[in-house]
């Protein structure tokens, strides 16, 4: 099946998950970090990953898009929210590496990092959980 962006921002609508964060200029939802949003003057719907480009959010990728379009709001934003969490674990692990070899070592700042990584990989079984549910789910219906 093939979505259009504007059935996508739909789906997100209904998705109970989905933070509404509507403004005065666009309707919006957000879920696990990525932001959708639809302009009602244009209707143009735009896609965004809230965990990369630091203060201004950065427009999902072309392929991301094309993700969206081929299984919908709900799994796409799981496979990204897991990508994303994943990108996280391999930084931490990075900054605890260095913080192995620094002199003299930062005791309480290398704590705070592992429990980010704790609550980053509890994130992602919490979230890979969901994502199972509903690739059985809409694999059982995909059978019939």
């Amino acid at each position: 099946m093939s979505y259009s962006l504007n059935e996508i921002f739909e789906e997100a609508l209904e998705d109970t998950l989905s933070a509404k964060i509507d403004t005065y200029t666009y309707e919006a939802r957000l879920l696990y970090g990525i932001k959708i949003i639809r302009e009602p003057r244009t209707q143009v719907v735009t896609i965004y990953n809230t965990h990369v480009g630091g203060d201004h959010y950065r427009e999902v990728a072309p392929a991301d898009y094309q993700l969206f379009k081929r299984v919908g709001w709900r799994h796409a934003v799981y496979v990204l929210s897991l990508s994303n969490c994943r990108a996280k674990i391999i930084r931490l692990n990075e900054s605890i590496e260095r913080e192995k070899i620094r002199e003299p070592k930062r005791f309480k700042y290398m704590e705070g990092i592992i429990r980010q990584r704790e609550k980053t990989d509890a994130r992602i079984q919490k979230i890979q959980r969901k994502f199972n549910l509903i690739k059985s789910i809409s694999h059982d219906t995909s059978q019939d």
